[in-house]
């Protein structure tokens, strides 16, 4: 069986529905091209807004960069310093820290002679107690 031949009435009905599509197809090919333009045009407004900005917002930064390559160059001078005189004097550093231990080690133990020295002398005394008691008898 054969399929009938089209009529002349679905002919037209055929020729809307192909325009129609056309008709979306070249919408949608627009609304691409439109998009294109409206994100070039976004783009370059961007850019340009970018140059506009660019000195206000980068100048404090270049501003807190340099002060911190300014501390960073001082400290290590400082640190240069420090290496250089502890390196170079290294027999002077040992004897401060002697001296500065002895001198801890000394008010540690001040009290300590003291009480030793006052146990000393009672220890002395009780001695002579027992000992005049001890030949008295």
């Amino acid at each position: 069986m054969e399929s009938p031949a089209p009529k002349a009435a679905t002919r037209p009905c055929r020729d809307l529905v192909i325009e129609v599509a056309r008709t979306t197809w070249w919408v949608g090919l627009g609304a691409a091209a439109l998009a294109a333009e409206g994100a070039a045009r976004w783009f370059r407004a961007c850019a340009e807004k970018g140059k506009l900005v660019e000195p206000e917002l980068c100048e404090p930064l270049a501003k807190l960069r340099e002060k911190a390559r300014a501390v960073a160059d001082q400290l290590r001078g400082r640190l240069r310093t420090v290496a250089e005189k502890s390196a170079a004097k290294p027999a002077e550093w040992e004897a401060r820290l002697e001296q500065k231990l002895t001198g801890v080690l000394e008010r540690v133990t001040q009290p300590l002679r003291d009480e030793l020295r006052e146990l000393e002398q009672r220890l002395e005394r009780l001695e002579q107690k027992l000992g005049s008691t001890g030949t008295a008898s």
